[in-house]
């Protein structure tokens, strides 16, 4: 059975109530970047997509975090030093996806 069509790799998963939260990395093979990172959220049965907030850079996803209804996604911008930034990069959703916030340093 198919459960989901997303272009990228599954970098990460957490459990969440009755399901799952899989990070979907666009970084396959050494190439690409995750400026827009995708987080599947569901069951073997039915996987719900959640695009989250564009960033600029050159951002690679690192990890996912689930407090239910808490996600958290941490990424890096491996070029932020060009702009004399830290490079860290996290998306906050404290509804299961339904809404997020990005801070960067």
């Amino acid at each position: 059975m198919k459960a989901a069509a997303v272009k990228g790799s599954i970098l990460d998963v957490d459990p969440l109530p009755g399901g799952v939260a899989a990070l979907v990395t666009r970084r396959v093979g050494g190439l690409g970047y995750d400026r827009v990172p995708i987080v599947l959220l569901g069951n073997a049965s039915a996987l719900r997509q959640r695009t989250l907030p564009a960033v600029g850079g050159d951002v690679l996803v690192r990890s996912l975090h689930v407090a239910w209804p808490e996600l958290r996604v941490r990424g890096f911008d491996v070029t932020a030093f060009t702009r004399r930034e830290e490079g860290s990069v996290e998306w906050l959703s404290p509804d299961g996806g339904a809404s997020w916030t990005v801070t960067r340093r």
